[in-house]
This record gives C-alpha cells, structure tokens and sequence, in this order.
C-alpha cells in the first residue's frame, strides 16, 4: 500500500492527508485516515461531530507510517518528545524496576515521613463544605470526620472541578475507559512491552506487557479501549469474552497457555469533545484561575498524556504551590 514519495519525512504540525500523503502516498494515508483513525471510537465521536481530522491525526501519526528521516522539527513539546522517541528507537519508561508503576508509588508512600502527615486511601464517601463564596473549599468530611485546611489539591478529573463551579464550557460528552487484565500459566514469547492495534477489527487500543516493562516474568497482558459514554455494553463477560478472542486472533495468547487470573475496570477518563484537547486545557485552566478558588490541581490535563512527562510535572507543580502558599 506504500507509495513513499521521499525518504525524508518533512511533514509539520499540521497532519493534513495532503500534507502526509506528499511523503507515504495516497493509498496508504487515506487507510491510515478512513480505518484506523476511526477505529478510534473517540476520535470517530469527534470527527462525526465537527472536529477536524488534521486535530484528531495526531493519535494515528506518526505511529502506524514507517519511519524515515525527519526533514523538520515539529514545534510542539509533546511532537518533539514523540519524535524523538521514534527516531532512537528507546524509551527509558520512568518506572522502577519492581512492581512497575505500583513500586513508584509504594517508594513515594515510603518515603514520607507520617510524623507530619497522615495518609488516609480507600475513603469511599467525600462531602465537600464550601465556604460563603461557594469555591472556596472550608473542609471535607470524611467517614463522619472533619478535615480543615487552608488549600487543597484536587486528584480527580478536572472536569468534576469545573462542573462543580458551574464552569464547565467543554462541547462534548464524557469519555470511558474499559481495562482488562489477563494473568497466564506459561510466558509469552515476544519482545514488545507495548502493541497499538489501530484496526476496527478488534476492540483494543492498546496492549502493554507489565513483566516486560517492570523487568519480570512475561505472564501478564493489558488492554484498554477508550469510548464515548453509552456507545458500548459494559458487562465484564462481554469484554472478556471479545478481548480473549482478539488476543488469540492476534496470536498474543495461545490456546493453550492457560488464563489463570483476570481483572476487569471501567471508569470515566476525561471527554470526548470536537474542540483541540490541548486548546480546551488551556482554556480550562484560564477558567479554573478566574474562579478565585483554594483548590489546585497537580497536573491539568484533558487529553492523553505520557508518563514521563506527568509524574515530574505533578512534583513541580505541588512544591511550587505549596512555596507559593507558605
């Protein structure tokens, strides 16, 4: 399907079918636009509703074209990350090499001192009191407890957040993520710690491999698919039942490498909108400030986002505002 027009990939910002086709062809990028970008039920959402495909590329390029030079540099923090990743062919993944992302935060809950905190997880019931202004928050209420504080850092989506203060100016719908995890008897033989699939065959976005990435025995495979709310079932057996038939069909499972665990969680994971994800951060974040509020968000972020660049990001932000507060 590759007509390859030059072997220096000059292609910017902007990720038109022209713009692409110039480099691979026109045969391969209108696949490439017509089915696995649309394999892609959020993006498929976006793009049936207005948005443009040349802002919805972005999870299709430059990840399903075969590599060549770079004739350009992108401009954005995020494309440049992206290509340079694919033009060393490594990634270092800020994971430690025990327990994978599980040991980064065992080592971070570890490594606080609780004579000047304490730390509470699995509270299942919240209730916020706001003050007289009603966003600036005066306590929680936790399991019939009273928890005061001056600010607050705020974990969830910001959605919620915004949705709270009335504030909540996004054109869309909210998005959810269906994750499955499939525990083996036997290793799986491969060399890859992650698979994007891009096809309208299967159900999946993406598959990643713990063990390899966490430097373990290869027994565990992940899946994720993400999708506008209501558009599929969300019964466990019938995710199962597809994912378990991909996975075979794909030959990451075979028939008789027995499926001794299986885990299963589905939760709403940002929106899906025909606006730029990173536009609608932004003007979010212009929103959140205007507000005047004691509540902070470690990492404001609407879209997909890479670890390496979140973890850091969360650390900065909450130092610098809690020096900022002092």
């Amino acid at each position: 399907m590759f007509d390859i027009k030059s072997d220096v990939d000059s292609i910017s910002d902007v990720l038109s079918r022209e713009d692409i086709a110039k480099t691979y062809g026109n045969k391969f990028t209108n696949f490439v636009f017509n089915d696995i970008l649309k394999s892609y039920p959020s993006q498929k959402w976006s793009m049936e509703n207005g948005g443009s495909e040349e802002k919805n590329a972005g999870m299709v390029y430059p990840w399903f074209f075969p590599k060549l030079n770079r004739g350009s540099i992108r401009s954005t923090e995020t494309n440049s990350y992206h290509d340079n990743v694919r033009k060393k062919g490594v990634q270092c993944i800020m994971y430690p090499n025990d327990n994978g992302f599980e040991g980064f935060m065992k080592g971070l809950h570890e490594s606080i001192n609780e004579k000047y905190c304490e730390i509470k997880v699995g509270a299942k019931e919240l209730e916020y009191k706001f003050k007289d202004n009603g966003v600036e928050l005066d306590s929680i209420v936790c399991e019939g407890r009273n928890i005061t504080a001056d600010h607050f850092f705020w974990c969830a989506p910001p959605a919620q957040l915004l949705k709270m203060f009335n504030k909540l100016n996004i054109q869309g719908k909210p998005q959810k993520i269906v994750l499955g995890s499939f525990v083996v008897e036997n290793e799986i033989q491969h060399q890859y710690h992650e698979i994007l699939v891009g096809s309208s065959e299967h159900n999946i976005n993406r598959i990643s491999f713990p063990g390899l990435i966490g430097q373990r025995e290869n027994k565990q495979v992940q899946v994720e698919f993400y999708f506008p709310n209501g558009e599929y079932p969300e019964d466990e057996k019938y995710w199962f039942e597809i994912w378990q038939e991909s996975l075979l069909k794909l030959k990451l499972l075979e028939p008789n490498n027995k499926i001794i665990e299986k885990d299963f969680k589905i939760e709403f994971r940002g929106f899906v909108t025909k606006d730029d994800l990173q536009e609608t951060t932004e003007r979010s974040m212009d929103v959140l400030g205007e507000v005047g509020t004691n509540i902070a968000i470690p990492y404001f972020n609407f879209g997909p986002e890479n670890i390496n660049r979140v973890v850091p990001g969360v650390i900065n932000n909450i130092t610098r505002i809690i020096s900022e507060k002092k």
